[in-house]
């Protein structure tokens, strides 16, 4: 179904929500954002975004998870 919005988005209340995009527009998410992802797991793929720093944008998340994908890795070059 297509989300009309950013509350649309998140209808039903999600069980995880993965954040996965340039770390440098962490700053400018929707302030929403804090309020919709409330007793929620955030998954971070934020290269650089501290969970310090995390906890600070998403107060009321159940838990926060950082994470990076290893590419080199899977197809051995790293």
């Amino acid at each position: 179904r297509l989300a009309r919005d950013l509350a649309d988005l998140f209808a039903p209340a999600p069980d995880v929500v993965v954040l996965a995009f340039k770390p440098q527009h962490l700053a400018a998410a929707d302030p929403r954002l804090a309020e919709l992802t409330a007793g929620t797991l955030v998954v971070s793929v934020l290269a650089g975004k501290k969970l310090d720093r995390l906890a600070q944008v998403f107060p009321r998340a159940r838990n926060l998870v950082r994470t990076m994908p290893n590419t080199p890795g899977q197809i051995g070059a790293g």
